[in-house]
């Protein structure tokens, strides 16, 4: 199994160059490969495993230092070198677990001598062999007969989902008395789980839909998204669009000679049964940095794929100055956008002191609170990248 972390909060990245966890763009996420399960339920399948064995077995010898430094750890490198340092194995193989016997079992009985010639030369000490053809033919039809009643089950719970899903079938099972019985609640149970509010624009979930139990999540189409325009209702908004900001950013940093060195952008668009939607597109652009740093300066744009509204923003910079710059570039957009509400004295006295802290800040709150309770929330500080000092923020809305 292969994991990306994030080597800033050390929490599994869930997209890519993108930690959720701690809100910071990721150049280069630590790739771990394991064969094991940390803090996670292995598959169910796996009833013998080596590390939830419930056979008898002596105690664990500890491992040496050869061993733990010997990754990726696997049960027979552990094992192996706890006999070479103890003289014995730490836990018996299923061979030497297993009773021997240490006779010959006893041998039937000959048969009597009285046999026909006809009978002894007819068998020749062969068996017939039975046919397999009745087996094989009661086995395609048992799935054919499971395919059938799959296909009939997802067709009657496709006309009640028409008809008006758990509404329209509570009331088929109240006028015929089939309520409680095992009908109404397999009946129930797949209409929940398949139950899709009005808002989606589905009748019935699409093919691609993921989820357990009475919640599924699926993918939907960039073009359908921007062709109905319609934002999301997962993330908060600001009024300011994204592009208009991103030009802003990028003329900046042209001005102090901040060549671009990449960028790149992806959409992660989803819609749920409990009506929920996330569009979100992001744009990343980097601007290179020391060699001793393990990502770049740059910054990261989030915005609704239907409209281009603002979602999010992340910057990061190895120069505090130049941090705060990009920060009073984005306040002031925000100004212009109506989405700022602090009076112009109060933005830059703010500003100021920013500017003055941020240097030695640890990551926290940097809003006033008067922004905070406005809906906009502002974090940042200094986070080490490698040996380098990052000056990070990290602003979003949960305004809609």
């Amino acid at each position: 199994m292969t994991y990306q972390i994030c080597p800033i909060c050390d929490q599994k990245l869930t997209k890519p160059h993108y930690c959720s966890f701690c809100k910071q763009r990721i150049k280069h996420p630590l790739t771990i490969d394991v064969d094991y399960y940390l803090n996670e339920r292995h598959p169910e399948g796996e009833h013998d495993c080596t590390y939830h064995d419930s056979h008898d077995a002596a105690p664990a010898q500890s491992a040496s230092s050869e061993d733990w430094n010997a990754w990726p750890w696997t049960s027979t490198t552990r094992q192996g070198s706890s006999r070479t340092k103890s003289g014995s194995s730490s836990r018996p193989s299923a061979s030497s677990a297993r009773p021997q016997s240490t006779s010959r079992p006893a041998q039937s009985p000959a048969r009597p001598q009285r046999q026909t010639a006809s009978r002894s030369s007819g068998s020749s000490g062969k068996t017939k062999k039975k046919s397999s053809k009745m087996p094989i033919f009661i086995l395609v039809l048992l799935i054919a007969a499971a395919c059938w009643l799959l296909s009939f089950y997802q067709a009657v719970k496709a006309v009640l989902q028409e008809k008006g899903g758990l509404s329209f079938w509570s009331s088929i099972a109240s006028e015929f008395g089939l309520e409680g019985t095992p009908l109404d609640s397999l009946i129930t149970d797949g209409l929940s789980s398949w139950e899709i509010t009005p808002e989606s624009g589905y009748d019935v979930p699409p093919a691609f839909a993921y989820g357990e139990d009475d919640y599924i999540s699926w993918s939907v189409e960039t073009d359908e998204i921007i062709a109905a325009g319609k934002p999301c209702s997962g993330y908060g908004h600001f009024l300011q669009d994204a592009e208009s900001l991103i030009k802003a950013l990028l003329s900046y940093t042209d001005s102090i000679g901040a060549e671009l060195s990449d960028s790149y952008d992806y959409s992660d668009n989803t819609e749920d049964s409990s009506g929920y939607t996330f569009y979100d597109t992001v744009q990343t652009y980097d601007f290179g940095s020391n060699e001793t740093a393990s990502y770049d300066n740059g910054f990261q744009i989030s915005s609704d794929t239907a409209t281009g509204q603002l979602h999010s923003v992340s910057l990061q910079w190895d120069d505090a100055g130049t941090a705060a710059d990009l920060l009073t570039i984005i306040v002031a957009s925000l100004q212009n956008s109506g989405d700022w509400t602090l009076d112009t004295g109060d933005t830059d006295l703010w500003l100021q002191d920013v500017r003055r802290n941020l240097p030695d800040a640890e990551y926290g709150q940097l809003a006033p609170d008067s922004v905070e309770e406005s809906g906009i929330s502002i974090s940042g500080g200094v986070v080490y990248s490698g040996q380098t000092p990052m000056y990070t923020i990290f602003i979003y809305t949960w305004n809609n």
